[in-house]
This record gives C-alpha cells, structure tokens and sequence, in this order.
C-alpha cells in the first residue's frame, strides 16, 4: 500500500482530538471518528499527533501484529504504540487490577518486555539478533493489557489500531529472565487461563522472530519515524500466545512457569 498522504493536517487534527477525548474521558466510540487513514504513513502521523497532546510522558512503546486478515495489504506484519507512565504497574504478590474501557475492547496478552540499555537514535543499523544484543538491559515477563473506546478497533484493522495509541491501554511489568542470553525463548513455557478455562499455551517464541525479532522491527521502525528510543524503554515484544478478548470483572492467570504469573483483574477505567 502506498505511503502517499491522501488526508488533509485539519482531518488528522480532528481525528485524533476525538481518540483523545474518548480515551481521556472513557467515553465509547460506536465507530472510527473519521475516514480512516489511507497508509501506514499517515495512521502513525495521527499517532504523533495524539502522543503531543497526552498528558503523560513516554515510558515505552507496545508491539503488536497486523491482524491476520489484513496482512496482504501491508508492507509490514507488525505495528506499535507508546505505552504512558501512569498506566504502567509492577506485579506483586496480590490481584493486580487494570483498568480498561467500559463499551470499548479490552484483552489481556502475555509478553516478555525488553528494557533498552542505551539511546537509540534514527538510523541505528538494524542487522541481525546480535546486533540489537548489546542495545538490552534486561528482559522481563509482563502483561499488556489491549484496550480501545472502540469495541470494533480490531475488526477495522492496523489503521485504527496505530491510530488510536496502538490500542494499548497498560503494561504490567513482572520479574526479570535473568537466563534470556543463554537459554532459547522456546524452552519458556507461557499459558494464559481466563475465568479458569485455558484460552492460550505456547513458548517465548509464539510470536514471529521471537522478542528480538519485535526489537528489531521496532529500531527499524523509528528510523522511518524520526524517533531515538530513550535508554530505560519498556518494549512489550507481542503477544505469546495470542490476543485474549476479556471483560470488566473477569480474572486472568498469566504463568511464564518458573519466571513468574501475575492474577490480573480488569476493571473499568475512571475519567482523567
């Protein structure tokens, strides 16, 4: 699909003020606030827009796939988001409660998180798993938590998803993997359960290319973007086993097995 901008600044100001307002408010949208955006090109453009006018700072960014049945249209198979401070908990021994919206979508996705070592500038050479090893400080596992105003946003695919802040709505970041460097992600067992039943079972390389894969698409990506990624970035690498639709009230069980689970409970997010 061309990256040629075909939608005027004012549409992508507009566009972008009401997912902001939805979010901020915790208010439901019934469909996209627009036309949706024509490129990849312009969907992150309207991303930017939303990030300037946050009132939260940057902390990370998640990494998510294209739905499947949009993957023939795109040039990638992957997209991303910024994840916010404030809606970023550490795990402890008790319920961890995560709000989400009311009407809207909401899904929880076990992940390993990479925490970045340095500044990485636009430009930084991509190359192959070791050349992104020395930019890791740590690896953890985590859960994001997916959520939009938008009860449709992943039916209206990558446009709507990068659009509305990547469709993240928090990150749960859990015990380090201390033994990443040596031990292959498919020797890391990783289940979700939802209300007691099992909705996903695989390893740390559920996900295409593994977390270093995601890394490396996510160097790449701000290249195009202009953007360093700051040293201290949490970067939720996709989800494992999967995109796990949940609802207000229900509880979820994220086991990385001997690394660690989280007891997650979602409840409705409160107006900002």
């Amino acid at each position: 699909m061309s990256n040629t901008s075909t939608m005027a600044k004012k549409e992508r100001e507009a566009i972008s003020s009401s997912l902001v307002k939805a979010r901020l408010a915790c208010e439901a949208l019934d469909n996209f606030p627009g036309d949706l955006p024509t490129s990849l090109s312009e969907a992150y453009a309207i991303q930017e827009i939303s990030i300037a006018s946050w009132p939260d700072k940057i902390v990370g960014w998640k990494i998510g796939g294209i739905p499947p049945q949009f993957l023939d249209q795109y040039d990638e198979v992957r997209l991303t988001g910024p994840i916010y401070e404030k809606s970023v908990k550490t795990i402890s021994d008790d319920e961890v409660q995560m709000p989400v919206f009311k009407d809207g979508f909401a899904a929880v996705e076990a992940e390993f998180v990479i925490k970045v070592g340095q500044d990485i500038p636009p430009n930084t050479l991509k190359g192959d798993d070791d050349a992104v090893l020395d930019m890791i400080e740590a690896i953890h596992i985590g859960v994001e938590i997916a959520s939009s105003p938008m009860a449709e946003v992943n039916n209206l695919g990558p446009m709507c998803i990068i659009s509305d802040n990547g469709n993240n709505a928090g990150l749960i970041l859990g015990p380090e993997v201390k033994d990443w460097r040596t031990k292959p992600f498919e020797d890391m067992p990783v289940r979700v359960d939802i209300e007691g039943k099992t909705v996903g079972d695989a390893n740390g390389a559920g996900i295409p290319g593994g977390p270093l894969g995601a890394f490396r698409f996510l160097v790449d990506h701000f290249t195009k973007r202009g953007r360093t990624i700051q040293k201290g970035s949490l970067i939720s690498t996709g989800a494992v086993t999967g995109v796990h639709q949940s609802y207000i009230g229900e509880s979820s069980i994220l086991d990385f097995g001997v690394y660690g689970k989280f007891l997650v409970k979602l409840v409705p997010a409160k107006a900002q």
